[in-house]
């Protein structure tokens, strides 16, 4: 009799606990689910069209480089992504004259110090460089030096490189445009590029793969949307198409370095490495 109520009282402990352990289970697949309807919520708003301020007229070089010189940079590499507000342009210039504009305004070495004596000795295989051009509109995330470059965007009408380097611009009478300013950090290399990006106007439609970002008020293509709009993390954005995280165990794969590559699984809307690097 004592070895049967042993036997009872150990199996309904032991169906207790399976009962227990399925109520924790199932508050955290809830708190898991808030958590990702919250997220999406939040990505959404970020889609809305944001309120266009009217065009402001500019007719000379001095008055585009002062609004120019007046956005903070905004930094690109693999830890590190700008998003969102710090992306946002100068408003709308319309120009009612031809100007002719030069990125020498905007060159300030910060990053590659003049090398001393003794470094210049040491002769380093990729010497700090440091450049400066104007470029066409970037709408995707920073590329390491493994992956294939990403095609560019042309330059509006209206607008184009006076010089191979394209250190010069021209921009035609009756062109809207805006303009942003970013730097591009490549470790591995030391190598910074400089950018003043032409960009749509405030009012032109996005393309097919983009989204309009309420903050940058700029396109974003929707493969970068996560990083440059919503400024997750490498790992976090690996695992999420725009506004939605891909299925628990999904692969996937985020640059790490210039030359590094993270490899893994995708789990609690994370990319949570599971296979060696390369």
């Amino acid at each position: 009799m004592s070895l049967a109520r042993n036997t009872a009282s150990a199996c309904c402990a032991g169906a207790l606990s399976v009962v227990l352990a399925c109520q924790d289970s199932s508050r955290e697949r809830d708190a898991r689910d808030v958590e990702r309807d919250a997220r999406r919520d939040a990505c959404v708003a970020l889609t809305l069209p944001p309120a266009c301020e009217p065009p402001l007229d500019v007719g000379t070089a001095e008055e585009v480089v002062r609004l120019i010189g007046a956005l903070a940079e905004s930094v690109e590499g693999p830890l590190s992504h700008a998003h969102g507000e710090a992306l946002r342009p100068t408003r709308d210039l319309r120009f009612t004259a031809p100007v002719e504009l030069e990125v020498a305004p905007f060159v300030q070495r910060e990053r590659c110090p003049a090398a001393t004596e003794e470094e210049d000795r040491e002769a380093p295989v990729f010497p700090c460089t440091e450049t400066w051009r104007f470029s066409s509109e970037k709408t995707t995330e920073w590329r390491n030096l493994v992956d294939p470059p990403l095609p560019s965007l042309p330059f509006p009408p209206g607008v184009a490189c006076k010089s191979s380097d394209c250190s010069e611009l021209t921009v035609a009478p009756g062109t809207v445009v805006r303009f942003q300013r970013g730097v591009e950090l490549h470790g591995f290399t030391a190598t910074y590029l400089h950018t003043v990006r032409v960009a749509r106007p405030c009012t032109e439609p996005c393309g097919a793969d983009e989204l309009r970002c309420t903050t940058a008020t700029t396109c974003i293509a929707e493969s970068a949307f996560c990083l440059l709009c919503q400024g997750g993390s490498n790992a976090e954005c690996a695992c999420h198409t725009v506004c939605d995280a891909t299925p628990e165990e999904t692969d996937c794969s985020y640059a790490r370095s210039d030359d590094l590559r993270m490899r893994g699984t995708c789990r609690a809307g994370a990319c949570s490495p599971g296979q060696a690097p390369r």
